[in-house]
């Protein structure tokens, strides 16, 4: 299966509680969120396990479906863990730093990915 992890923090250091900043009085996560839904594909936020991030995870459970809480360090491992939990073989790393993400160019790049998958070396 193949799908969409997207991080989410609270505790960034270069602009705290920047999923929550609001533009046309919705947040920036809510857009991002809707962006992806443009792909058709399963999208799974994961986030840390630290308690700071309550507020991502009831966003979540209200408006996306899946979350993950994972290690709040490791990053690579937090998205390791969401994939073996949810059945995931193909990630699709989306950061937050591209707010307004295009859903049409991920679907795009999956495609050609799909092309050449059996060029691709694991």
């Amino acid at each position: 299966m193949t799908s969409i992890i997207r991080q989410a923090r609270i505790n960034s250091r270069r602009l705290p509680n920047k999923n929550f900043k609001e533009a046309k009085g919705i947040s920036f996560l809510e857009h991002h969120i809707t962006r992806l839904k443009e792909t058709a594909l399963k999208s799974i936020v994961a986030t840390t396990n630290d308690g700071s991030e309550k507020p991502v995870v009831d966003f979540c459970k209200k408006k996306v479906g899946d979350c993950y809480c994972g290690d709040e360090t490791n990053v690579l491992k937090r998205f390791y863990e969401c994939a073996k939990k949810f059945g995931i073989i193909t990630i699709i790393r989306v950061t937050f730093d591209y707010t307004l993400i295009d859903g049409q160019v991920i679907k795009n790049g999956l495609k050609k990915f799909k092309i050449h998958e059996d060029e691709n070396v694991y």
